[in-house]
């Protein structure tokens, strides 16, 4: 629903797209000034799979990688990204949610949503490759 509800957002106020009247207006395609079916239904796809799938397994794997990492840290520091309800074990979570955010989910959306929209896999890759850094900051 994120993905859905994020899109409709972006093309009604953000982009001033005209709102469909009707069923009837919906079109399945790219016309400029018109809301965009193709790239809702992209989205929203996506944002299924991706963040109410892969994600739900992914960030069980968060605590453990800290975890791991912990061990190189001096001893102070790893007491404290141990235990899992402090600040410092709550800040490494975000630093790997951030490292996995530019290598797997931006690359993930870009290539995804443009091949669901009918781009080609070098148009997605392109568009990535114009926008990585962008859409990462």
């Amino acid at each position: 629903a994120l993905g859905f509800i994020g899109d409709v957002v972006c093309q009604l106020l953000i982009e001033k797209r005209a709102a469909p009247k009707e069923i009837e207006d919906l079109k399945w395609g790219h016309e400029e000034g018109k809301f965009d079916v193709r790239r809702l239904w992209a989205l929203t796809l996506f944002s299924t799979g991706y963040i109410g799938g892969f994600l739900h397994f992914l960030y069980q794997f968060y605590s453990p990688a800290v975890l791991a990492m912990s061990k190189y840290m001096p001893l102070a520091l790893r007491l404290q990204l141990r235990r899992e309800d402090t600040m410092a074990h709550c800040f490494a979570c975000a630093c790997v949610d951030n490292v996995h955010c530019g290598i797997i989910y931006i690359p993930s959306y870009f290539i995804s949503a443009g091949l669901l929209q009918g781009d080609s896999f070098q148009k997605s890759k392109e568009n990535l490759m114009t926008e990585w850094l962008t859409t990462y900051l």
